[in-house]
């Protein structure tokens, strides 16, 4: 995913191989933490506040985006562009509907009714302290602050009023990443119409 945000700069060797290497090592040591004598606790963490509630957000916030902001009948377009063939309508239904809502409704659940955490033992039932309930939680929103914090800065960086910057960040580009990333979405996007006439405008979004 790095490399293709940064092509010109990540996909030449020897470049490639050090940021995997970096990444690598990172998550080495990451793992190292749980295969100590109280690595267990460690994975109980991740488990809890990374793996479970918060991908429930996620999913329903890249559903509500795909669907209601990029639009729906995009998107299906797209997929039919790469796939050669028509999906059947009840994957629109899924996307705009069905899946955001059950995604949420799990989210929500799971707050309200949000256990004390503890860890079974054999002979003994470990509670985890404030301070390890507070990392876990700070775990869990370095996933999701990520997406309101690109927005606020794509917005702050845009050219125009702030009406103008709203509307251009919620405006899909179909233009190259390189001409994305120098130019931004403010009117230098090409019409869907024109996308549609040549096919090889939207082979950038899948390079």
């Amino acid at each position: 995913m790095i490399g293709d945000v940064y092509p010109r700069m990540l996909r030449s060797s020897p470049r490639k191989e050090i940021v995997v290497g970096v990444i690598c090592l990172v998550w080495f040591l990451l793992g190292l933490s749980m295969v100590t004598e109280g690595g267990i606790y460690v994975e109980q963490l991740f488990e809890w506040y990374c793996a479970g509630r918060i991908i429930m957000l996620i999913v329903a916030l890249e559903c509500f985006v795909i669907s209601y902001v990029y639009g729906i009948n995009r998107l299906q377009r797209n997929l039919e562009y790469m796939l050669g063939f028509r999906l059947i309508p009840y994957f629109k239904v899924c996307w705009t509907v069905i899946t955001p809502l059950f995604a949420g409704f799990l989210f929500i659940m799971d707050i309200v009714l949000y256990p004390e955490q503890t860890y079974n033992r054999k002979f003994l039932r470990y509670h985890f302290p404030g301070w390890a309930i507070g990392i876990g939680w700070a775990l869990a929103s370095l996933a999701i602050v990520c997406i309101p914090g690109v927005m606020v800065y794509r917005v702050l960086t845009a050219k125009g009023t702030l009406l103008e910057r709203l509307r251009s960040q919620a405006k899909p580009c179909f233009n190259t990443v390189e001409r994305n990333r120098d130019k931004g979405c403010l009117g230098d996007s090409p019409s869907e119409k024109d996308v549609e006439k040549n096919p090889a405008e939207l082979s950038g979004l899948m390079e």
